[in-house]
């Protein structure tokens, strides 16, 4: 086990997702506007999606 475990780890790709908010705390109804993206856990390189694409999103009651 301890060596398909480490096969595993030598060809798998770390990713770490990042998530940042405009404010830390919102009020019910606010809008939330953040940015998300992947980045290559190695290199912390954007992977999967683009820095900086904010979205808003109103908070449910």
């Amino acid at each position: 086990m301890p060596a398909r475990l480490g096969k595993y780890y030598a060809v798998a790709k770390g990713e770490k997702a990042y998530l940042h908010l405009d404010r830390p705390v919102y009020a019910t109804g606010e809008t939330i506007w953040f940015s998300a993206y992947v980045v290559d856990a190695s290199r912390h390189q954007a992977r999967l999606a683009q820095p900086g694409a904010a979205r808003g999103f109103a908070v449910a009651r």
